[in-house]
């Protein structure tokens, strides 16, 4: 006679079908986009981080090109202390010295927005989801 509950194969099969279903449907549900949006947000923000190390340790300005996004992130707008820059492609970052904070706004695919903010002085800079909504 069996004992009652699930042999360890079994298990393992349940997880495996489970772990499948995730991996074909996730994407569909838009789950791998609003990630990839996500990483590109992050990517942006330790890119601006360095390059004001950059500028602080030169004493001068550096140039952040924003051209290395995944092909289904785009910039919608660049600002530097709240003033729209009408330059999309990059991000000028001045030493600490500068007080005006610089704003990067990106979108994926689906219309799904990230911002980033690279605040004035030391503060890390800091990634919000659907900015604006």
């Amino acid at each position: 006679m069996r004992a009652a509950g699930h042999t360890l194969l079994e298990m393992l099969v349940v997880v495996a079908v489970l772990g499948t279903v995730v991996a074909v449907v996730g994407p569909r549900l838009g789950l791998a986009s609003r990630t990839g949006l996500e990483a590109a947000a992050r990517d942006v923000a330790n890119r601006l981080q360095a390059a004001r190390q950059e500028a602080v340790m030169a004493g001068g300005s550096v140039a952040v090109p924003l051209d290395r996004l995944p092909p289904d992130v785009r910039v919608v707008a660049v600002r530097v202390g709240g003033r729209a820059t009408g330059d999309l492609a990059s991000v000028i970052v001045d030493p600490v010295g500068d007080g005006r904070p610089r704003e990067v706004l990106i979108e994926d695919a689906a219309g799904r927005r990230s911002g980033v903010t690279l605040p004035a002085g030391f503060a890390p800079p800091r990634v919000t989801r659907e900015p604006g909504k």
